[in-house]
């Protein structure tokens, strides 16, 4: 007799689990900037790239410019498109920040219409929906820890990772 096929697991399951995980890495990486400052350095005037929640438009534009709404779309046209969701989705992102009550540490996992998300990953791809939750985790660890700033690994002009951090901080102890 055969075993009936175990029950699909929707791909939302994963990438939820994937942004807890994510969550849990940037958390342990912005304890240890809380801890130790000095770790994070001092910034060097780009300091928009650095603050959590914040979306970059050049994914937009690379999603927009990858993804025509027409083949005979215009340049201009795809870089209007980029903006308008650019401007969109930031503004969706930076609200889940006032959705916390001061005192209070916990932004809401899906502070969004998850439709309009779904419906964006559909249209603009994978890439620019991961980037658009990376900014919502963002905030959240952002709200949570009191923390602005990234993580970041000066060397490169870059985010830096926890194993980055780590390594400093032995180097520091030293």
């Amino acid at each position: 007799m055969n075993d009936p096929a175990p029950p699909l697991i929707p791909a939302v399951f994963f990438e939820d689990e994937l942004d807890l995980k994510e969550e849990e890495l940037l958390s342990a990486a912005c304890r240890l900037i809380k801890k130790f400052p000095q770790l994070n350095g001092d910034h060097d005037g780009n300091i928009t790239g650095r603050i959590l929640g914040i979306l970059d438009a050049n994914v937009f534009l690379a999603a927009c410019s990858s993804h025509k709404q027409r083949a005979d779309e215009s340049s201009e046209e795809t870089r209007n498109r980029a903006q308008e969701a650019h401007v969109l989705w930031s503004n969706v992102v930076n609200a889940s920040f006032v959705l916390v009550e001061p005192g209070e540490f916990d932004v809401p996992f899906k502070p969004y219409a998850i439709d309009a998300l779904e419906e964006l990953k559909d249209e603009l791809g994978l890439l620019l929906y991961r980037h658009i939750r990376k900014g919502f985790r963002e905030v959240r660890v952002s709200v949570k820890y009191e923390i602005q700033l990234k993580p970041w690994n000066h060397e490169e002009g870059k985010e830096a990772n926890l194993d980055y951090l780590l390594t400093s901080l032995e180097q520091q102890l030293r």
